[in-house]
């Protein structure tokens, strides 16, 4: 009769994460929109099923080691529905 019980171990769906790198000259002038290539990119992953979390290159360039990690871990699992 374990058959009708729900299973305790259901796991989530897997999630299909890409990381996208931007920096300030991947932008339109003045605006936060992207740039043709890297919003199309941007498009194409979102239609693949991917959640696209988007990095500025600059905030961990001057950062050991630790705290790289550390904003690297805050951003991803943040922002993973």
């Amino acid at each position: 009769m374990t058959g009708l019980c729900p299973s305790a171990h259901v796991q989530a769906p897997p999630v299909k994460l890409a990381i996208q790198l931007t920096d300030k000259n991947q932008y339109c002038y003045g605006y936060i929109d992207l740039l043709g290539l890297r919003n199309m990119k941007m498009w194409q992953l979102v239609r693949l099923g991917y959640h696209v979390v988007e990095l500025s290159w600059f905030p961990p360039l001057k950062q050991t080691h630790l705290e790289k990690l550390t904003f690297l871990q805050e951003k991803v699992f943040t922002s993973i529905p």
